[in-house]
């Protein structure tokens, strides 16, 4: 039987496992845009991540807040550093 969320958690570990490689990347060449897109990515997978737990615990949990807070932060660091490109 498959979980409920398991689309969820598919997206978490696969945007989060492409962030890894992007930030190898970014580290060795320097390149910024790639810095935002691993940004993009991590904060994609603690959305998903929040949601999971959302859905789960069907109440905003302060682990569910925190995730959602965190997200939140990195997407807007990530949209202020790709305008200033």
């Amino acid at each position: 039987m498959k979980h409920p969320y398991e689309k969820f958690i598919l997206v978490e570990l696969i945007s989060l496992g492409a962030a890894i490689p992007f930030a190898i990347f970014a580290l060795i060449k320097g390149y910024t845009i790639v810095v935002i897109i691993c940004l993009f990515l991590l904060a994609t997978s603690l959305i998903c991540d929040s949601l999971v737990q959302w859905n789960l615990y069907q109440s905003l949990s302060s682990h569910v807040i925190k995730q959602a807070g965190r997200a939140l932060l990195l997407a807007i660091f990530a949209i202020f550093f790709l305008f200033q490109l």
